[in-house]
């Protein structure tokens, strides 16, 4: 800065100006190529170029026209990824949205969330591959990466390693229970310690969590999958994933079609929005392969085997429902004092129905005055019950009835 006695305010003044038309004719000229992304729908704009953009054209003490539109989109794709964080993220999760939306670099790797993020940065460094936490810090890659080709393909070299990463893990930890002779020594859960109390396994990487350690499943606390001090115990109903394994909600996928469709009106690259994008594709891939499996002859024949045999599970659950409340009729019955008489004559006629061979149990249609009377005097059907006490043994209605006489 020149300063010149008398005009030094002046000079200053100057230079102040000479500098913000600098950056007005900065702005102007990188403004034409960020409009044309905004515009064309091939290569649009990352939203952190949009908001170091946004942050120098306000810096400017100079109205500018294209600034509005600038800010518009900006707005538009912070509350679409807000939106999206709210449907994926946990309440006070530590992951980030991109974290839950990528595979997973830190399989197998525990403590707490300090060393955890010092052991996931060491081994990005090894690996060389992309810098990311869950493609996380994948930033620089995705702005020098226009061709979304390129997000594509290291998103599946991601998955690729992630799945042989969690066959690995499974195998280790499957490996521990192997190991009865020296339980004592095994590490297990978060916490890395032996195990003890209730524990339960993750249906996913196979190890055995504490459950003091790790938030109970919400759906049916009292059926887990549990072990104390080595031995196990299951519950078919039980299906529990540990935090590491499920770092994030799990919405519908019709709630993140919903998402994709508000993304594809956004002329804003975002790099969770390629992750989600990512992300559906597998999960629709798989879907895909669960029906062709499926289909095949072999286990559509087993599917019918299972729904037969869940059907007949059913209908006997239905008659042990119903043998229960005949049962317990019957009690109430057989406990009334002004049914006292006419059970016991009923249960004679039922002892010597059922001590002769040759004669078979067949009951009138047709009502008798004493059944009438009786049912409208007690309000029971005598005939039901004695329906019911041929049907068992002398032994078991000698039993039952033992407390009337």
């Amino acid at each position: 800065m020149i300063h010149v006695n008398g005009n030094g305010h002046t000079v200053r003044c100057i230079t102040y100006l000479k500098k913000q038309l600098m950056i007005i004719i900065n702005f102007l000229v990188c403004f034409p190529h960020m409009s044309h992304s905004l515009q064309c729908g091939s290569n649009y704009a990352y939203l952190e170029q949009l908001e170091s953009l946004l942050a120098r054209g306000r810096s400017i003490p100079v109205r500018l026209d294209p600034l509005p539109q600038v800010e518009s989109q900006v707005a538009s794709a912070r509350a679409w990824r807000e939106r999206t964080a709210r449907t994926f993220l946990k309440k006070n999760s530590t992951y980030t949205l991109l974290q839950v939306l990528s595979p997973h670099v830190d399989i197998g790797i525990y403590g707490n969330s300090k060393s955890k993020r010092r052991r996931v940065k060491e081994l990005l460094e090894k690996e060389r591959g992309l810098d990311l936490e869950g493609l996380g810090d994948l930033d620089e890659s995705y702005e020098d990466a226009c061709d979304p080709a390129i997000v594509v393909a290291a998103f599946k070299s991601k998955e690729q390693k992630e799945v042989e990463a969690i066959h690995s893990l499974r195998a280790a930890n499957l490996a521990k229970m192997a190991m009865s002779d020296r339980i004592e020594e095994v590490k297990f859960c978060l916490c890395r310690k032996t195990a003890s109390g209730f524990m339960l396994q993750c249906e996913l990487c196979k190890d055995w969590f504490h459950g003091a350690c790790v938030p109970l499943p919400k759906a049916g606390s009292q059926k887990k999958l549990m072990v104390s001090a080595g031995s196990q115990g299951n519950s078919k109903e039980a299906k529990f994933l540990c935090p590491l394994c499920q770092r994030s909600r799990r919405p519908r996928l019709e709630t993140i079609l919903s998402l994709l469709v508000s993304l594809q009106k956004l002329p804003v690259r975002l790099p969770e929005g390629e992750a989600l994008q990512c992300l559906t594709e597998r999960a629709m891939g798989w879907q895909d392969r669960a029906r062709q499996a499926l289909a095949t002859n072999e286990l559509s024949s087993a599917l019918a085997k299972l729904s037969v045999l869940s059907q007949k599970m059913v209908e006997q659950a239905a008659r042990e429902k119903t043998e229960k409340i005949i049962n317990a009729e019957l009690q109430k019955a057989a406990a009334n004092p002004d049914l006292q008489g006419h059970i016991q004559t009923f249960q004679q006629a039922g002892f010597s129905r059922a001590a002769s061979p040759r004669q078979s149990v067949d009951y009138d249609d047709e009502e008798t005055d004493s059944d009438e009377d009786i049912r409208e005097t007690y309000g029971y059907d005598m005939k039901v019950l004695w329906c019911g006490l041929l049907t068992r043994n002398y032994t078991t209605t000698r039993f039952q009835f033992n407390s009337v006489y």
